[in-house]
């Protein structure tokens, strides 16, 4: 096993995105191509959210269904999604009595553009609600309730005992996806870091991985939610990447380059100079795991 030396890094995770998962088939059916952060200048930004609480306050909740891509997440914690056919008796596990009206009497000037991610709006008890560009929802994030926190912590230490012991020391699951040839895991361990282990396919996570890189940053691009995670070591990268654009579940790949120039560095999100020549690009043959789906699989295995 080849495990790389931690090194000092600067900056944090500014915001977790989730890799889509796969829901209803009448969940996607008219998912919406969304605008990106460069079709959508502030002020236009703003008409975007004074139609979403125009919708919001409505008392016609299929007005707000409108503006939401099924099935939506609660975000972490939250297990199961929420889908278009059950999204009136689940209104209160996406939004709180308290965040609805610190919704309903916001102004569009109180909700923030954040480039690429989206806009948001800060509510009560650290919760915040996403937006994509066009005013449609993007998720809601933060504001747990003790109850679902009680459950999630109960489903991580079921998922946490499965896994190999050099793995068990993190924060939190954030995807484990198969190619190939390999099966990938990555794991939040706090403050903005990111550790990648990986295993030959077929190896199951319970196994000692064949590569553990402990120090990775997560970087967006584009304008639609893609994004990718770099780990590098020695004068390799290891690059994973969460490509949301074309509205597939499993779309992205594990690519590996080696830098020409010594010691390889973060990408910062932007594309790779010349000097780093590509070692092997895998796509993404399984479904994704993600923090949902990686903990209800660890429910299962105990039902």
């Amino acid at each position: 096993m080849h495990v790389a030396q931690p090194s000092v890094l600067l900056g944090a995770l500014i915001f977790t995105l989730l890799p889509a998962m796969p829901g209803r088939a009448d969940d996607h059916q008219a998912a919406p191509a969304h605008l990106t952060h460069e079709q959508c200048p502030e002020r236009d930004c703003r008409a975007a959210v004074a139609r979403f609480l125009e919708a919001f306050r409505s008392e016609d909740r299929n007005d707000l269904a409108a503006l939401i891509d099924f099935p939506v997440y609660r975000g972490y914690p939250v297990v199961t999604p929420i889908a278009r056919s059950d999204f009136g008796a689940r209104f209160g596990d996406l939004f709180s009595a308290e965040l609805a009206g610190f919704i309903a009497d916001s102004e569009p000037s109180e909700w923030r553009v954040e480039g690429w991610r989206g806009i948001s709006l800060r509510g009560p008890n650290e919760t915040w609600v996403w937006l994509h560009h066009d005013g449609s929802l993007r998720g809601v994030y933060g504001g747990w309730p003790a109850a679902w926190l009680a459950e999630w912590s109960r489903l991580i230490a079921l998922e946490r005992s499965q896994l190999h012991a050099s793995l068990r020391a993190y924060e939190r699951p954030i995807l484990e996806w198969d190619t190939e040839n390999h099966r990938v895991r990555i794991d939040s361990l706090g403050g903005g870091r990111f550790r990648y282990a990986s295993w030959p396919a077929g190896i199951h996570h319970g196994r000692q991985p064949e590569l553990i890189v402990p120090e990775g940053r997560v970087f967006g691009y584009g304008g639609c939610g893609s994004h990718q995670y770099d780990f590098p070591v020695g004068d390799y990268l290891y690059q994973i990447r969460v490509d949301r654009c074309g509205g597939g579940s499993g779309q992205g790949g594990l690519f590996v380059y080696r830098s020409l120039e010594g010691a390889a560095a973060y990408s910062q999100g932007n594309p790779l100079p010349d000097t780093y020549q590509p070692v092997r690009r895998e796509r993404f043959t399984r479904t994704p795991s993600t923090l949902e789906d990686l903990a209800v699989g660890a429910r299962r295995r105990t039902e």
